[in-house]
């Protein structure tokens, strides 16, 4: 998704997201979906600050088509979220669905993670929000991967300076009945 075109309700983009999400749920083959977004949604306090507009018009569409994992980029730092539904009384403060540090078994709501891939080492943080489980004043890249026959999502979180391993968290869906092993 493009945060620097318009993305209100009325707009391509949202028609778009709606359509495709939509498309996703109803496609039996489909048992993951991730979210791409250069800004972020949510944060803890740090020089940058989360698009309340995008959290606000995106956050329930995500809800509704059951997003699995929302990336997000623009601050230099790694900060990772609980899974989160969205709190339309209190936006700024998502319902927390589960306090699990890593394993996470069928969350019924989406995972935040803003990877700051490059750059230096800035936008320190003021504070830690509720609702985020893990946060670093450092940069790297999240690998991704599903395995298990399609019924877990493993995420690491890697620091570009040493290649180390700062953050790792599974997601597990025990609800995947139409799943079968490849064909050899």
């Amino acid at each position: 998704m493009s945060t620097e075109i318009p993305f209100d309700k009325k707009s391509d983009q949202y028609k778009f997201v709606n359509s495709d999400l939509e498309s996703a749920s109803k496609n039996e083959s489909i048992h993951w979906v991730a979210v791409f977004m250069y800004e972020m949604m949510y944060s803890s306090p740090t020089f940058h600050k989360a698009n309340e507009n995008l959290r606000d018009t995106y956050h329930p569409l995500f809800d509704k088509y059951s997003v699995d994992l929302v990336l997000h980029a623009h601050s230099h730092n790694y900060q990772r979220s609980f899974p989160l539904s969205y709190n339309d009384k209190e936006p700024s403060q998502p319902f927390i669905i589960e306090k699990n540090e890593e394993q996470y078994s069928d969350p019924n709501g989406s995972i935040f993670v803003v990877t700051g891939t490059g750059g230096a080492d800035q936008h320190n943080f003021t504070g830690q929000a509720p609702f985020m489980e893990k946060q670093f004043k450092r940069f790297g890249f999240l690998d991704v991967q599903v395995i298990d026959n399609g019924t877990r999502m493993i995420c690491a979180f890697y620091e570009n300076r040493d290649g180390t391993d700062k953050d790792k968290f599974t997601i597990t869906k025990s609800k995947l009945s139409s799943i079968t092993a490849p064909s050899v």
